[in-house]
């Protein structure tokens, strides 16, 4: 079973993919930097000390009418990956709660990419209207021309392939909605990535090697016919 025990692991070797984690958490909002973006209307953003759920939160305001279009921006300034990002997974979660006379679909929101000063923004959904506190997610998949840049000179489209300092964060905004008002609170974003043998390892909060469904059927297949040389041998001897 030589042959055997060599191709085992050769095959685990090529089929091993890695997972690859990061996690950004922060309901305190004290390390962030604020902004607007649109054409016509505004928006306010503004840290409260109470409110949230609990302790501090954020209350943005928009007022926009026919043809206006604006969006308050929140950027985790104290965090910073490079990564590779191109193709991995993420979860935006965010807790919500409407201000008085909120109505329709809330707020849209945008998850955010800041890189050198320029900012790009990721349409992922909206927040409707929540009586209270509620956390809602929204996932979808990091590619460049996905993003649409919004402030900065910048390259129009962010470089995700590991050679940008890259910062994290989320837009609130509408259009023609006239004033509304939306809470936000516990900022939460995970970005899962798979790395397979071909790719360089990249710096990540966790990395979690895992077994692709074909590696682990030949797995099973060569253990057996170890299983059955080992069985052979007993009887010759």
């Amino acid at each position: 079973m030589k042959f055997g025990s060599l191709m085992l692991g050769t095959c685990l070797t090529l089929m091993v993919t890695v997972a690859q984690a990061e996690a950004i958490a922060d309901g305190n909002f004290s390390g962030w930097s604020f902004g607007t973006y649109g054409v016509g209307g505004s928006a306010t953003v503004t840290v409260e000390a109470t409110g949230g759920n609990p302790g501090t939160q954020l209350k943005v305001t928009t007022a926009t009418m026919p043809s206006d279009t604006a969006y308050a921006t929140a950027v985790k300034a104290d965090f910073v990956t490079i990564a590779p990002l191109a193709g991995a997974r993420f979860t935006l979660t965010l807790g919500v709660r409407s201000g008085a006379g909120a109505f329709g679909d809330g707020q849209a929101i945008a998850l955010l990419v800041e890189q050198n000063g320029s900012l790009y923004a990721l349409p992922v959904g909206a927040t409707s209207v929540q009586e209270s506190f509620a956390t809602l997610s929204f996932g979808g998949t990091l590619t460049a021309g996905s993003f649409t840049r919004v402030t900065g000179g910048g390259p129009v489209r962010p470089v995700l392939d590991g050679s940008a300092v890259t910062r994290f964060g989320f837009a609130a905004g509408n259009s023609d909605s006239l004033a509304l008002t939306q809470y936000y609170d516990n900022f939460g974003l995970e970005i899962v990535s798979v790395r397979g043998p071909d790719l360089q390892p990249v710096e990540t909060a966790a990395s979690i090697p895992t077994l692709s469904e074909a590696a682990l059927v030949l797995l099973s297949a060569l253990l057996a016919m170890a299983g059955m040389g080992w069985q052979r041998r007993q009887r010759r001897g």
